[in-house]
C-alpha cells in the first residue's frame, strides 16, 4: 500500500512543483463555482441573482483572491436571494455574518472556506467529512468555523424551509419582531445542539488520536472519529426525541468516511510544495529568487 501511494503522490507532487500557479487558482473557482450552484439549487429563488452568467463572474474572481473569498461570495449570493423574499431573514443572516467576521478575524483564510463548505456538505448529505478533514488538517482550532458553519446551514435551511410564508414586511417594527421569531426558532432547533456537540467532539477525537504516535494512527483516528460521531448523533437524536433519516445518516457517514481517509493518503498527508518567489539583500544588492521544491524521484530511491 506504501509503495501504491508513493506511485501515486510523487507525480502529484510534480505536477503540483510545476504549475501550481495554474492548479490552485483553479481550484478556487472550481470550488467557488461548485458552492454558488448548489446554493443557487436550495435557495435561488431570485433569477436576477441566480444567474449562470452572474454565478461564473463570481467564481472567476474568488480564484484570483484569498480562499475566504469563497465565504464572502457565498455570504453575498445568500443575502441577495433572502433580500428579496424577506428583509427579517436578510437581517438575520447579515447580523450572523458580522458575528463570524469578529470571531474569525484571526483565521487563515483557507479555514474560513469551511463556513461557505458546510452548508454543501449539509445538502449533499455528506457533512461528517468536514470534521474529519478538519481532524487531519486544521485541529482543534477548526472548531470556530466548524460551528459557524452548521449555524449557517440552519440559517439557510430556515429560509429554504419558509421562505413562501415570510413577507416582505418594511415596517421597522414588524420586521424586528419577525427577526426576533426567526431566530428563536433556529436556536430552538435541538438538532442544531446535537450537530453541532457531534462535530465537536468527532473533531477533537480524531485530532488527538492522529497525534499519537503508532502505525496507522492517521487511519485508525478517522475510524474511531466516524464512529464516534455516528453513536453521538444517534444518543442526542434518541435523548432529545429526534427523528432523524438513519438510512440516509448511516450512507452520508460511510461515503464521508471512504472519502476522507483516501483523500488523507493523496492529499492531506502529502507535502505539496508549490514555487516560492524569495528576496534577501546584502549591502550592495538586492536579491529575487523563485525557489523550486526538490521532488524525489522513486527510481533515484531504488537500490
Amino acid at each position: 500500500m506504501a509503495e501504491f501511494i508513493a506511485s501515486v503522490s510523487e507525480p502529484l507532487k510534480k505536477i503540483y512543483a510545476d504549475y501550481d500557479e495554474f492548479i490552485l487558482p483553479a481550484i478556487k473557482f472550481l470550488t467557488a463555482l461548485a458552492v454558488l450552484f448548489i446554493l443557487k439549487s436550495y435557495i435561488g429563488f431570485d433569477s436576477s441573482v441566480s444567474r449562470p452568467v452572474f454565478l461564473l463572474v463570481m467564481s472567476l474572481v474568488c480564484a484570483f483572491l484569498p480562499a475566504g473569498a469563497i465565504t464572502v461570495a457565498a455570504a453575498a449570493f445568500t443575502v441577495l436571494n433572502m433580500l428579496k423574499g424577506s428583509l427579517s431573514m436578510t437581517l438575520v443572516m447579515c447580523v450572523f455574518c458580522m458575528i463570524v467576521m469578529v470571531i474569525c478575524f484571526g483565521l487563515r483564510p483557507g479555514r474560513t472556506v469551511v463556513i461557505a463548505l458546510m452548508p454543501v456538505f449539509m445538502i449533499l448529505k455528506v457533512p461528517y467529512m468536514i470534521p474529519l478533514a478538519l481532524a487531519m488538517t486544521a485541529g482543534v482550532s477548526g472548531v470556530v468555523p466548524m460551528t459557524a458553519g452548521t449555524v449557517s446551514w440552519y440559517i439557510i435551511r430556515y429560509y429554504h424551509d419558509h421562505h413562501e410564508d415570510l413577507s416582505l414586511v418594511k415596517d421597522p417594527m414588524l420586521i424586528v419582531k419577525e427577526f426576533v421569531s426567526i431566530v428563536n426558532s433556529i436556536l430552538d432547533d435541538r438538532s442544531l445542539i446535537v450537530l453541532c456537540l457531534v462535530f465537536i467532539l468527532g473533531l477533537i477525537t480524531g485530532f488527538l488520536i492522529a497525534k499519537t504516535e503508532f502505525d496507522h494512527c492517521r487511519t485508525a483516528a478517522i475510524i474511531a472519529s466516524s464512529i464516534i460521531m455516528f453513536l453521538a448523533e444517534i444518543a442526542g437524536d434518541l435523548y432529545f426525541e429526534i427523528r432523524p433519516d438513519y438510512l440516509t445518516m448511516t450512507l452520508g457517514m460511510l461515503i464521508s468516511l471512504i472519502l476522507i481517509l483516501i483523500l488523507d493518503m493523496f492529499v492531506f498527508n502529502v507535502d505539496y510544495k508549490g514555487k516560492q518567489k524569495l528576496s534577501f539583500e546584502d549591502d550592495e544588492y538586492v536579491y529575487y529568487v523563485k525557489a523550486l521544491p526538490k521532488v524525489k524521484s522513486r527510481k533515484n530511491n531504488e537500490t
